[in-house]
Protein backbone atom coordinates (compact mmCIF):
# COMPACT_ATOMS: atom_id res chain seq x y z
CA UNK A 1 0.00 0.00 0.00
CA UNK A 2 2.72 2.58 0.83
CA UNK A 3 4.44 1.71 -2.46
CA UNK A 4 1.21 2.18 -4.42
CA UNK A 5 0.61 5.51 -2.74
CA UNK A 6 4.13 6.62 -3.61
CA UNK A 7 3.56 5.72 -7.26
CA UNK A 8 0.22 7.48 -7.44
CA UNK A 9 1.26 10.56 -5.47
CA UNK A 10 4.99 11.20 -6.01
CA UNK A 11 6.71 13.55 -3.62
CA UNK A 12 7.02 17.16 -4.81
CA UNK A 13 10.45 18.24 -6.08
CA UNK A 14 12.82 19.13 -3.26
CA UNK A 15 14.06 22.73 -3.23
CA UNK A 16 17.73 23.13 -3.97
CA UNK A 17 19.75 23.63 -0.77
CA UNK A 18 23.33 24.52 0.07
CA UNK A 19 24.25 20.85 0.49
CA UNK A 20 23.34 20.12 -3.14
CA UNK A 21 26.40 21.97 -4.38
CA UNK A 22 24.19 24.65 -5.86
CA UNK A 23 24.49 28.43 -5.90
CA UNK A 24 24.38 31.36 -3.50
CA UNK A 25 24.23 35.00 -4.49
CA UNK A 26 26.68 37.51 -3.04
CA UNK A 27 25.27 40.89 -2.03
CA UNK A 28 27.07 43.70 -0.17
CA UNK A 29 30.64 42.93 0.79
CA UNK A 30 30.90 39.15 0.61
CA UNK A 31 34.55 38.14 0.97
CA UNK A 32 36.18 35.25 -0.85
CA UNK A 33 38.72 33.59 1.44
CA UNK A 34 41.77 31.42 0.75
CA UNK A 35 41.25 29.62 4.09
CA UNK A 36 38.68 29.26 6.84
CA UNK A 37 39.70 32.29 8.89
CA UNK A 38 39.43 36.07 8.76
CA UNK A 39 43.14 36.51 8.07
CA UNK A 40 42.87 34.96 4.61
CA UNK A 41 40.58 37.37 2.78
CA UNK A 42 41.35 37.57 -0.94
CA UNK A 43 38.73 39.81 -2.57
CA UNK A 44 35.13 40.98 -2.45
CA UNK A 45 32.93 38.97 -4.80
CA UNK A 46 31.23 41.36 -7.26
CA UNK A 47 27.73 42.21 -6.03
CA UNK A 48 24.77 40.21 -7.41
CA UNK A 49 26.99 37.43 -8.76
CA UNK A 50 27.13 33.90 -7.39
CA UNK A 51 29.42 31.29 -5.93
CA UNK A 52 28.80 27.56 -6.24
CA UNK A 53 28.60 26.01 -2.79
CA UNK A 54 30.35 22.64 -2.58
CA UNK A 55 29.93 22.18 1.16
CA UNK A 56 28.03 24.35 3.61
CA UNK A 57 29.65 24.69 7.03
CA UNK A 58 28.44 26.31 10.21
CA UNK A 59 30.78 29.30 9.82
CA UNK A 60 32.46 28.94 6.41
CA UNK A 61 31.23 27.28 3.24
CA UNK A 62 33.52 25.72 0.65
CA UNK A 63 32.80 27.43 -2.66
CA UNK A 64 34.08 27.84 -6.18
CA UNK A 65 33.99 30.88 -8.41
CA UNK A 66 34.25 30.99 -12.21
CA UNK A 67 35.05 28.03 -14.47
CA UNK A 68 38.08 26.51 -16.17
CA UNK A 69 37.48 28.11 -19.54
CA UNK A 70 40.61 29.97 -20.79
CA UNK A 71 41.46 32.69 -20.10
CA UNK A 72 39.24 32.18 -17.04
CA UNK A 73 40.18 29.83 -14.22
CA UNK A 74 38.06 28.26 -11.49
CA UNK A 75 38.99 29.46 -8.02
CA UNK A 76 38.35 27.25 -5.00
CA UNK A 77 37.98 28.89 -1.59
CA UNK A 78 35.56 29.85 1.17
CA UNK A 79 32.83 32.35 2.02
CA UNK A 80 31.13 33.00 5.33
CA UNK A 81 27.92 30.98 5.37
CA UNK A 82 25.94 33.72 7.08
CA UNK A 83 26.80 36.16 4.28
CA UNK A 84 25.49 33.92 1.49
CA UNK A 85 21.95 34.01 0.16
CA UNK A 86 21.19 30.51 -1.10
CA UNK A 87 18.87 30.18 -4.10
CA UNK A 88 16.68 27.33 -5.29
CA UNK A 89 17.65 27.62 -8.96
CA UNK A 90 20.67 27.47 -11.22
CA UNK A 91 21.48 31.00 -12.46
CA UNK A 92 21.97 31.51 -16.18
CA UNK A 93 24.99 33.78 -15.70
CA UNK A 94 26.35 33.07 -12.21
CA UNK A 95 29.83 34.54 -12.59
CA UNK A 96 31.23 37.84 -13.77
CA UNK A 97 33.41 37.09 -16.79
CA UNK A 98 35.47 40.24 -17.05
CA UNK A 99 38.83 41.09 -18.62
CA UNK A 100 40.64 44.36 -18.01
CA UNK A 101 43.51 45.93 -19.93
CA UNK A 102 46.19 47.97 -18.18
CA UNK A 103 48.85 50.14 -19.86
CA UNK A 104 52.30 50.70 -18.33
CA UNK A 105 54.65 53.41 -19.55
CA UNK A 106 58.38 52.76 -19.47
CA UNK A 107 60.29 55.30 -17.33
CA UNK A 108 62.46 57.82 -19.11
CA UNK A 109 60.74 57.24 -22.44
CA UNK A 110 60.19 60.98 -22.98
CA UNK A 111 58.73 61.68 -26.40
CA UNK A 112 59.52 58.26 -27.83
CA UNK A 113 56.95 56.51 -29.97
CA UNK A 114 54.17 55.08 -27.78
CA UNK A 115 54.43 51.81 -29.68
CA UNK A 116 57.82 51.23 -28.01
CA UNK A 117 57.38 53.08 -24.71
CA UNK A 118 54.19 51.47 -23.42
CA UNK A 119 53.24 47.91 -22.55
CA UNK A 120 49.68 46.63 -22.31
CA UNK A 121 48.59 43.58 -20.30
CA UNK A 122 45.16 42.02 -20.18
CA UNK A 123 44.05 40.39 -16.92
CA UNK A 124 41.04 38.36 -15.83
CA UNK A 125 39.28 40.30 -13.07
CA UNK A 126 37.94 38.53 -9.95
CA UNK A 127 37.14 41.23 -7.40
CA UNK A 128 38.24 44.23 -5.32
CA UNK A 129 40.22 44.64 -2.14
CA UNK A 130 41.00 47.80 -0.17
CA UNK A 131 44.19 48.08 1.86
CA UNK A 132 45.00 51.27 3.78
CA UNK A 133 42.63 53.25 1.57
CA UNK A 134 44.13 51.92 -1.68
CA UNK A 135 42.06 49.88 -4.12
CA UNK A 136 43.59 46.67 -5.49
CA UNK A 137 42.09 44.35 -8.07
CA UNK A 138 42.52 40.60 -7.67
CA UNK A 139 43.40 39.32 -11.12
CA UNK A 140 44.71 36.37 -13.12
CA UNK A 141 47.51 36.55 -15.67
CA UNK A 142 49.04 33.54 -17.41
CA UNK A 143 47.81 31.14 -14.74
CA UNK A 144 49.03 33.26 -11.80
CA UNK A 145 46.81 35.16 -9.34
CA UNK A 146 47.81 38.48 -7.80
CA UNK A 147 46.91 42.12 -7.20
CA UNK A 148 47.24 45.27 -9.28
CA UNK A 149 46.53 48.78 -7.92
CA UNK A 150 43.73 50.86 -9.41
CA UNK A 151 42.06 54.21 -8.79
CA UNK A 152 38.56 52.92 -9.68
CA UNK A 153 36.96 49.50 -10.00
CA UNK A 154 35.97 48.18 -13.42
CA UNK A 155 32.35 48.32 -14.50
CA UNK A 156 30.62 45.07 -13.55
CA UNK A 157 27.02 45.55 -14.69
CA UNK A 158 27.67 45.35 -18.42
CA UNK A 159 27.29 42.32 -20.66
CA UNK A 160 30.15 43.54 -22.83
CA UNK A 161 32.78 40.80 -22.94
CA UNK A 162 35.51 42.99 -24.42
CA UNK A 163 38.43 43.94 -22.16
CA UNK A 164 37.89 47.19 -20.26
CA UNK A 165 40.65 49.72 -19.59
CA UNK A 166 41.05 50.43 -15.88
CA UNK A 167 42.41 53.74 -14.48
CA UNK A 168 45.37 53.23 -12.16
CA UNK A 169 46.79 55.48 -9.42
CA UNK A 170 49.11 58.28 -10.51
CA UNK A 171 52.32 57.06 -8.92
CA UNK A 172 55.30 54.91 -9.78
CA UNK A 173 55.58 51.26 -8.89
CA UNK A 174 58.73 49.21 -8.75
CA UNK A 175 56.87 45.99 -9.44
CA UNK A 176 53.48 46.54 -11.08
CA UNK A 177 51.91 43.24 -12.14
CA UNK A 178 55.20 41.36 -11.58
CA UNK A 179 57.07 43.73 -13.93
CA UNK A 180 59.87 46.08 -12.91
CA UNK A 181 61.00 49.53 -13.96
CA UNK A 182 57.69 50.83 -15.28
CA UNK A 183 55.32 53.63 -14.38
CA UNK A 184 51.58 53.68 -14.85
CA UNK A 185 49.69 55.56 -17.54
CA UNK A 186 46.00 56.37 -17.08
CA UNK A 187 43.85 54.47 -19.61
CA UNK A 188 40.16 55.37 -19.75
CA UNK A 189 37.37 53.10 -18.58
CA UNK A 190 33.65 53.91 -18.49
CA UNK A 191 31.78 52.99 -15.37
CA UNK A 192 31.42 53.58 -11.68
CA UNK A 193 33.59 55.75 -9.50
CA UNK A 194 35.59 54.24 -6.67
CA UNK A 195 33.50 53.39 -3.59
CA UNK A 196 34.63 54.63 -0.17
CA UNK A 197 37.62 52.74 1.26
CA UNK A 198 36.96 49.59 3.23
CA UNK A 199 39.16 48.06 5.87
CA UNK A 200 40.58 44.71 4.80
CA UNK A 201 42.52 42.12 6.79
CA UNK A 202 45.69 40.56 5.48
CA UNK A 203 45.01 37.89 2.87
CA UNK A 204 46.53 34.55 2.12
CA UNK A 205 48.47 34.08 -1.10
CA UNK A 206 49.98 37.12 -2.79
CA UNK A 207 49.47 40.29 -0.80
CA UNK A 208 49.07 43.80 -2.15
CA UNK A 209 52.36 45.71 -2.05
Amino acid sequence: MPLLAALLFPAPPRPVSATDGRYAVCVQDVWFYAGENEEEKLFLVPDTYYVRVLEAGEIYSTVEYLTDDPPYKKLLGYCRTDQLLFVDFIPVRPYLRKQITVSYTLPGSGSLDDAFSTVERTFVYYGDRYENGQLYLYVLLDGTFGYIPASAPPETNSGNARPCRVPLPERRYSRPASSSGVSVRHPSCPGAAAPPPRRGASAGGRHPP
